[in-house]
């Protein structure tokens, strides 16, 4: 009984505290800023169960900022978070695009798609009224003809 108590605790408090990283992973051996790394598509999030909890808290907010076209703020959010999902790596994407980091904003999409986190599991979506594979596939596709 202890130890299943102890469990449950234990998966609460890393639910509760998010993602025990300190943020993204920047690839490479530069030593360049989080923006930096950013716009050159370098960012990966590599949080998904101990960060699940605070992406959900956040995600009305997220999801507000790409509709405001706040891109900045939602690449920082986001980045923050470090949950690394297909609708996260959609938001960088969109982040990317929307400041005109197009090589970058490819590279977010195209993790996006590979994305081991599907916001849409077993029929319940949690993807913020996002279609996915369809709405990164579309934005892969704007940023092919530009």
């Amino acid at each position: 009984m202890k130890k299943i108590l102890f469990i449950a605790l234990f998966a609460t408090y890393l639910t509760l505290t998010g993602c025990a990283s300190s943020g993204p992973i920047i690839l490479g051996n530069e030593k360049i800023s989080q923006a930096e790394a950013f716009q050159k598509g370098l960012i990966r999030l590599d949080c998904v169960f101990t960060c699940s909890g605070k992406l959900g808290a956040n995600l009305v907010e997220i999801d507000a900022l790409l509709y405001a076209r706040a891109w900045d703020e939602l690449a920082r959010r986001v980045m923050g978070i470090g949950y690394g999902g297909e609708l996260t790596y959609y938001y960088l994407g969109r982040a990317a695009e929307g400041l005109n980091y197009l090589p970058a904003a490819k590279t977010y999409y195209q993790l996006g798609l590979s994305a081991q986190a599907k916001c849409k599991v077993m029929g319940v979506s949690n993807c913020q009224g996002h279609n996915f594979p369809n709405d990164i596939n579309k934005h892969l596709a704007d940023i092919e003809g530009k």
